[in-house]
């Protein structure tokens, strides 16, 4: 199973995005995302509501919602 972080990640990368400006678009403090991405703190379930609501490019066509 692909942890949250990795999650995340990928799907910042799909879409182009930093860490950085996803903080700000999110309204969330960088270096909290930063350690929940790390694994260092558990994310709120606020953000993983966030994060499952955004859809993830795939293959650069098809469109899936995190799991």
């Amino acid at each position: 199973m692909i942890d949250f972080g990795s999650q995340v990640r990928t799907a910042l990368k799909e879409q182009g995005k930093s860490l950085r400006g996803a903080a700000k678009e999110l309204h969330y403090d960088v270096a909290y995302l930063s350690r929940v991405l790390n694994g260092k703190q558990a994310p709120s379930p606020e953000l993983t509501q966030l994060f499952k609501r955004i859809p993830r490019p795939i293959s650069g066509c098809r469109r899936q919602q995190f799991p």
